[in-house]
């Protein structure tokens, strides 16, 4: 977390299982839910992450997503062990009083 300027920012980086490609356009639409299996099997609804994208906008903000699937393969054609995905929201400061 931290700020600049008039924004701050909170930064989630996790090395879970990752999100495809072919997800990551489609994430915050809420008319085409995305959804996979999570690292425990555990599955979702899709919703979340529109859902988020929503409240952030609602308050002057935005979200970005940056992400390697587990199953993306490197230039050398291996599974690379840096996989996950990292999450940044960033909003407008309030001015100071």
């Amino acid at each position: 977390a931290g700020a600049l300027g008039d924004q701050a920012w909170i930064r989630v980086e996790d090395n879970g299982i990752g999100i495809p490609k072919s997800i990551l356009p489609q994430i915050f639409h809420a008319s085409r839910p995305t959804t996979r299996q999570g690292t425990s099997d555990e599955s979702g609804s899709g919703f979340g992450m529109p859902l988020v994208k929503t409240f952030v906008e609602k308050f002057g903000g935005d979200i970005s997503i940056m992400s390697r699937d587990v199953g993306e393969k490197d230039e050398n054609g291996q599974d690379p062990r840096d996989h996950g995905t990292i999450i940044t929201v960033r909003l407008k400061r309030s001015p100071s009083a």
